[in-house]
């Protein structure tokens, strides 16, 4: 795909199959290429993402989960001679923010979350603040959030307290 996104006919021949002079128009408006994004797992997936990526995602993961998978990644990207900070580091998680941490986690407990080590983004505007800085310090440059659509409270908490954070 890349070289479809980069040059005007592609050849490509692999142990599962060839294609030999492909066209791919239009071509993308950004250049060289749209940025690929890799997310999920950890053993193939983070091969392909130290090979590939410009960018890579891992949906909920805990802080632990999230420092373990970068190390593992940091690992394969120098086995391929790359630099790790090549890689976009992002993760998606869920939001259950409320305006302290006690509402948040009736909220959560209210939508049938369960007990768990790590819930998501969970809590007040300041705990979510000081998780998402813990995720900062350990190499992560972005964060998808999923927030509930009948959630309008915790939507205007993000908008207004935690994003300016990052601005």
């Amino acid at each position: 795909m890349k070289t479809m996104w980069e040059k005007p006919r592609s050849t490509y021949e692999g142990k599962h199959f060839v294609v030999r002079d492909a066209v791919l128009e239009p071509k993308s408006l950004q250049r060289p290429r749209p940025r690929v994004l890799v997310g999920g797992g950890e053993q193939l997936t983070l091969k392909i993402t130290a090979r590939e990526a410009d960018m890579w995602n891992i949906p909920g993961a805990s802080p632990e989960v999230f420092a373990r998978k970068v190390e593992i990644l940091k690992d394969y990207c120098q086995q391929l001679g790359r630099d790790v900070r090549e890689i976009e580091l992002t993760k998606t998680d869920r939001l259950c923010l409320a305006p302290t941490r006690e509402k948040a986690g009736a909220k959560y407990a209210a939508r049938g979350g369960q007990p768990a080590p790590y819930r998501g983004l969970l809590g007040s505007p300041d705990d979510i603040i000081a998780l998402i800085r813990q995720f900062e310090e350990m190499g992560m440059q972005g964060v998808f959030v999923s927030i509930p659509n009948a959630d309008a409270e915790g939507r205007e908490l993000f908008a207004k307290e935690v994003m300016p954070a990052f601005a």
